[in-house]
């Protein structure tokens, strides 16, 4: 069995880039990405005040030093009824 190219998180939630960039390994998005050798790209989708949180930059920070990708995410109109930087990038950016 041939091992996948890359690895892709999307949406990555602010839940699962810190707990990638802290290595926990609670479930089984987690634990794969705590085993995944492939490149890995996080696609975030959140609130801008998640997106904005102190831990959720510096876990960005660590992820990015590890050699994660990490596309930020896109700035507009969010589910939340807010208006921020954490939207779903547009599909021609994570292609």
């Amino acid at each position: 069995m041939l091992a996948p190219e890359e690895v892709v998180v999307i949406p990555a939630t602010e839940n699962i880039l810190c707990k990638a960039a802290s290595g926990v390994a609670d479930e089984v998005v987690s634990t794969t990405l705590s085993v995944c050798e492939q490149p890995t790209l996080f696609i975030p989708a959140m609130n801008y005040r998640m997106w904005n949180n102190h831990f959720t930059i510096k876990a960005v920070q660590s992820l990015r030093r590890g050699g994660k990708i990490i596309i930020d995410p896109d700035e507009g109109d969010l589910a939340t009824l807010h208006t921020g930087k954490g939207r779903l990038p547009m599909f021609h950016v994570i292609i």
